[in-house]
């Protein structure tokens, strides 16, 4: 007997003190749930952006302490003359605190800001005056080239011819289709020179997950009776298979080498940005209870 019971005492010894004694930052996914924004501070558009009618939605990834406040803003997907204008709203943001065991931790959070289409505003009595009456319209111009990426330069051009040909709602709807290839592009863009995955939150949604695996609960921690929460974060890949796993938080070793090789074996349902399968990074929670 005297074998088990000094088994026993390495593996309480090998308990972790409460995770909550980790500085490190929780990601938000999974059971870890979002906080309530409590205080929202809408962006200043800027005026250069509006004149250039740049619209979009900027995304950030987020850390959020104790008291909830927004103490660093690190940008995910940019737009030129609107990402200031987002982090600086941002930063006054206020958050519920996030509680895990009853104890608040700092958490890491993605969060998007909007900037909408502008109103058309009518035009002035001396623009309406000053207008020349409009030419008659043109043939139909020939659409855009569909197959694969498309040419933002030829849309461009086509964009200016329509302009000067006074077909301002035609432009307009050829500008929307570069400023949408542009954003597909560029988000492909971020993907490839990050080199990494995108993170849940958002925009980014936590992909479904198809297949899971449960862990396998260790003899040794049963007799031991050592249960918990592992927390851990997850990189999937393109086709949906976890790729990689590490642990965040965990309860003790021998609990936290079931959880990965658990979820290691998970399948989730490809992620989509533009309508191409990204790799993205989410947290996810492994239960060990004693029945």
């Amino acid at each position: 007997m005297r074998p088990n019971k000094l088994l026993l005492a390495c593996l309480m010894a090998c308990v972790v003190s409460p995770a909550i004694a980790s500085a490190q930052a929780v990601r938000v996914g999974g059971q870890i749930k979002e906080p309530v924004l409590i205080k929202r501070v809408e962006p200043n558009y800027p005026l250069i952006a509006q004149n250039a009618k740049i619209r979009g939605t900027v995304i950030l990834e987020i850390t959020i302490d104790k008291d909830g406040r927004v103490t660093d803003a690190r940008v995910l997907r940019a737009i030129p003359l609107l990402t200031d204008a987002a982090v600086e709203a941002v930063r006054q943001w206020r958050y519920s605190p996030t509680t895990l065991n009853g104890t608040p931790v700092d958490v890491l959070a993605t969060v998007t800001v909007d900037f909408p289409t502008l109103p058309k505003m009518p035009p002035s009595p001396f623009e309406r005056q000053a207008a020349p009456p409009p030419p008659p319209p043109p043939p139909h111009p020939p659409p855009p080239p569909q197959a694969g990426r498309r040419d933002v330069g030829a849309m461009l051009d086509m964009a200016k011819s329509l302009q000067e040909r006074g077909l301002w709602d035609e432009a307009e709807r050829v500008l929307e289709q570069a400023l949408a290839e542009i954003r597909a592009k560029r988000v492909m863009s971020a993907v490839a020179d990050a080199g990494g995955p995108l993170r849940i939150g958002g925009d980014i949604k936590e992909p479904r997950l198809l297949r899971r695996v449960e862990p396998k609960y260790p003899q040794e921690a049963m007799q031991a009776k050592l249960q918990g929460t592992v927390i851990i974060e997850a990189t999937i890949d393109t086709a949906g298979r976890v790729v990689d796993a590490r642990v965040l938080r965990a309860v003790a070793p021998i609990l936290e080498e079931a959880a990965l090789a658990a979820v290691r074996q998970w399948v989730y349902e490809p992620t989509m940005v533009n309508g191409v399968p990204v790799a993205v990074m989410m947290t996810v929670t492994v239960n060990f209870a004693l029945r």
